[in-house]
C-alpha cells in the first residue's frame, strides 16, 4: 500500500498512490537532493573565495591606517592569507571531486553522467592557465609547503585633478617559485607556463579570480546538463504538494509512504518544497561569476569628488 500522508502524531489524511507514482516521486526527490548538493558544494567555493578577498582588503586597510611593518605583523598576515588560500584550494578540490563522484554514484538519472561531469572540468582545465596553476598549487600545499614566498604592501601616489595627490594602498602575495621548482609533483609544463609570464602577471590573486571564474563557468554548464531532469523532478514533487493541499492546509511532515502488508513496518521519504527553494536561492546567489576575473573592489572615489582642501 502506498500513500501520501503526514508523518506526525495524530490521525492524518491519506491520499492513496500506486507503486509507479511512489517510484517516480522517489526518483524526483533524489534528483532534487543531488542538484541541491551540487549547489551547496559550489557555495562553499564562493564563500571561501569571498573570505580570502575580504581578508586581503581588511589587511590592506590596516596597512593604510596603522603602517605596521614589523616582521611579526607581516609574518602573521602572510600566514593568515596562506590559511585562507589553503581553505579555498581545498574547497575547490572538494567541489570538483565530490561533484564528479556524486554524479557517478547517483542511483537516480539526473541528466549528467560521470564522464560528462569530468569533461566539464577538463574543458576549463585545458582552456585556462590559472586553472592549471591553482590545481597544481593545491597539490603542492597539500604535500609540500604553503608556496607563498612573501607579502608585499604597495603604496603609490595617484594624481588627482585640482587636488593634492591621492595615495593608493595595495597588497600582493608572491609565489615561492623556487619551492615549486623543487616539487617533483608540480607539473613541469604548468610551471614553465607560469615562469614564462611577465612578473607583473604572476599575481596570485589574479590566478585565484580566474580559477573561481572557471569553476563558475563549469557550474553553469552542469546546471544546463541537469536542467531537464531537475525541471521534471520539481514538477512531479509540486504536483504531489498541490494534490495534498486538497485534503490539508499544511504539508509539514508530508511523506510518501510504502506500507508492508501484514506488518507495522514501512518505508518513506519526505516531500516538501524546501529542496527546490534552497537550490533556487543558491543558484540566484552564485550565478554571476562569469566575468569575475575582470572585477575588483576599490575604496576610491571619482577624482572630482575630492575637495581642494584635502591635504596630504
Amino acid at each position: 500500500m502506498y500513500v501520501l500522508t503526514r508523518r506526525v502524531l495524530g490521525k492524518q489524511p491519506e491520499i492513496p498512490i500506486d507503486a509507479s507514482r511512489y517510484a517516480a516521486l522517489s526518483e524526483a526527490v533524489g534528483v532534487q537532493r543531488a542538484a541541491l548538493e551540487i549547489e551547496e558544494k559550489f557555495d562553499l567555493v564562493v564563500a571561501n573565495y569571498e573570505e580570502l578577498e575580504r581578508e586581503t582588503l581588511t589587511l590592506t586597510l590596516t596597512h593604510a591606517v596603522r603602517n605596521d611593518f614589523t616582521w611579526a605583523s607581516m609574518s602573521s598576515d602572510r600566514l593568515l592569507l596562506g590559511r585562507r588560500l589553503v581553505n579555498l584550494l581545498t574547497t575547490c578540490r572538494l567541489y570538483v571531486d565530490q561533484v564528479v563522484h556524486s554524479v557517478g554514484r547517483s542511483p537516480t538519472p539526473i541528466g549528467c553522467t560521470r564522464k560528462q561531469a569530468e569533461e566539464v572540468f577538463k574543458d576549463q582545465y585545458d582552456r585556462n592557465l590559472a586553472y592549471r596553476i591553482m590545481d597544481a598549487l593545491r597539490n603542492h600545499v597539500q604535500h609540500r609547503s604553503l608556496a607563498i614566498a612573501g607579502i608585499t604592501y604597495g603604496c603609490k601616489r595617484v594624481r588627482a585633478e585640482a587636488t593634492q595627490p591621492l595615495v593608493r594602498f595595495t597588497l600582493s602575495l608572491t609565489l615561492d617559485l623556487e619551492a615549486l621548482r623543487e616539487d617533483e609533483r608540480f607539473k613541469k609544463p604548468t610551471l614553465e607556463e607560469l615562469e614564462n609570464l611577465p612578473q607583473k602577471q604572476q599575481d596570485l590573486f589574479l590566478f585565484v579570480r580566474q580559477y573561481v571564474q572557471s569553476l563558475g563557468r563549469a557550474q553553469e554548464r552542469l546546471r544546463e546538463l541537469l536542467a531537464a531532469a531537475v525541471k521534471r523532478a520539481d514538477a512531479d514533487v509540486q504536483s504531489a504538494l498541490t494534490e495534498w493541499k486538497t485534503v490539508s492546509d499544511t504539508s509539514i511532515g508530508l511523506a510518501a509512504v510504502k506500507r508492508h502488508d501484514g506488518s507495522r513496518s514501512e518505508e518513506h521519504f519526505a516531500m516538501s518544497g524546501n529542496l527546490r527553494e534552497k537550490r533556487e536561492e543558491l543558484v540566484a546567489s552564485n550565478r554571476s561569476l562569469a566575468n569575475l576575473a575582470s572585477r575588483f573592489v576599490s575604496g576610491a572615489r571619482p577624482r572630482d569628488a575630492y575637495p581642494p582642501w584635502i591635504k596630504r
